[in-house]
């Protein structure tokens, strides 16, 4: 569904800060589409419910989708989601959420996703397979989509089959380092010698490209406006697409910020990261044409956003609307672990500089103000 991601910012974020219509429009492909309205109530209740799953709380990501739903019943995305946990509970009633997505949006590919990987562990192999086939040809790029596929081949005894799908993914996908470990695992399961030394031999390569840890030296980077250098530690680093995005939006960098999320969105219009670090961006550089157009373009399956992003967002939401809307998202999306790093504990420090132990707190750069470009 197009619609979901940070859409009811289109409002909250506006010049009138009301809603007026039950619909918004945005661009796809430099086209205009309507789409429904949805509050940053329901993606707030989404992100945190994303963020619980990803923590293993099935119990608490459930509670929060349903709230999710219950703000936007009509959002395929959440009832996706909702069948997943759901399944992953064991409960009979995972179907009906999967079933009622679809009822929705009949072409929501993540939706059948799921019901395959749900059947799949129920261990009702022909309905697995023909979910992930349906899957598949709605986003035939898409890795998670493959891998998934791929695996329920070999499961139903069709290995044929799933090393034609691995293999293809690496043709499409070269330097993913997933699809080359796919295709390890098969090789050596099924005994192929030429294809698990090939395997070898590439992720070899990738490791030498992609080694690295998490340094300052990104930020450092950053600080010197050098986006070349930052992009490459960044790459090295292993860092998440969007990260770089966000961390020069928290540094107040919206020339470098903005240029950063137009790339990652570019490969990836999910990226919620990027997303909020475009909208950031073009609010610092006092760009209204930009920060409609982050606000565009939604995808169909957006990843929650980092908790240093949901920070820059709530700041966001101070300098645009005020306090109220600010501590409205944070209550909303719910408790944020602690900062893990000195930028991160940086930003928080601009709004909650007495909730931190004065030892722990690093010289915190002032809080970002709109600028000219």
């Amino acid at each position: 569904m197009k619609d979901f991601l940070l859409p009811g910012l289109l409002v909250v974020l506006g010049a009138t800060g009301c809603v007026r219509n039950s619909s918004v429009v945005r661009v796809f492909d430099g086209q205009k589409e309507h789409g429904r309205y949805v509050t940053f109530r329901a993606y707030a209740a989404y992100a945190r419910g994303a963020y619980l799953e990803a923590r293993g709380d099935l119990d608490g990501a459930g509670d929060a989708y349903q709230n999710a739903v219950q703000s936007d019943p009509h959002s395929a995305q959440v009832w996706t989601r909702l069948g997943a946990i759901r399944c992953k509970k064991k409960r009979a009633d995972a179907h009906l959420a999967f079933e009622r997505a679809l009822e929705i949006e009949p072409s929501y590919e993540p939706a059948w996703r799921e019901r395959a990987r749900c059947a799949a562990d129920s261990n009702d192999l022909a309905a697995a397979v023909e979910f992930a086939e349906l899957a598949s040809k709605l986003d035939p790029n898409r890795l998670e989509t493959t891998l998934l596929l791929a695996s329920i081949y070999e499961r139903a005894s069709r290995p044929k089959d799933a090393r034609r799908w691995l293999e293809a993914l690496t043709v499409n996908q070269p330097r993913s380092r997933p699809a080359w470990q796919a295709v390890l695992a098969h090789a050596t399961r099924f005994e192929i010698a030429q294809l698990r030394a090939r395997a070898i031999e590439r992720l070899a390569a990738l490791g030498e490209e992609t080694s690295g840890s998490v340094s300052a030296s990104v930020d450092r980077a950053l600080g010197t406006r050098d986006l070349d250098r930052a992009r490459a530690l960044a790459l090295r680093a292993r860092l998440a697409p969007g990260t770089l995005a966000v961390r020069a939006a928290a540094m107040g960098l919206g020339t470098e910020a903005r240029a950063e999320a137009d790339l990652v969105l570019g490969a990836d219009p999910s990226n919620s990261d990027a997303r909020i670090a475009g909208l950031v961006a073009a609010d610092l550089l006092r760009d209204p044409v930009g920060f409609e157009r982050f606000l565009g373009g939604l995808d169909a399956d957006p990843v929650a956003p980092s908790p240093l992003a949901a920070r820059l967002m709530a700041e966001l939401l101070e300098r645009r609307i005020g306090h109220d809307a600010r501590r409205d998202w944070l209550e909303l999306l719910g408790e944020l672990p602690p900062p893990t790093d000195p930028l991160e504990l940086a930003v928080t420090l601009r709004s909650t500089p007495t909730k931190l132990p004065p030892e722990t707190q690093p010289t915190a750069p002032p809080a970002p103000s709109p600028k000219s470009p």
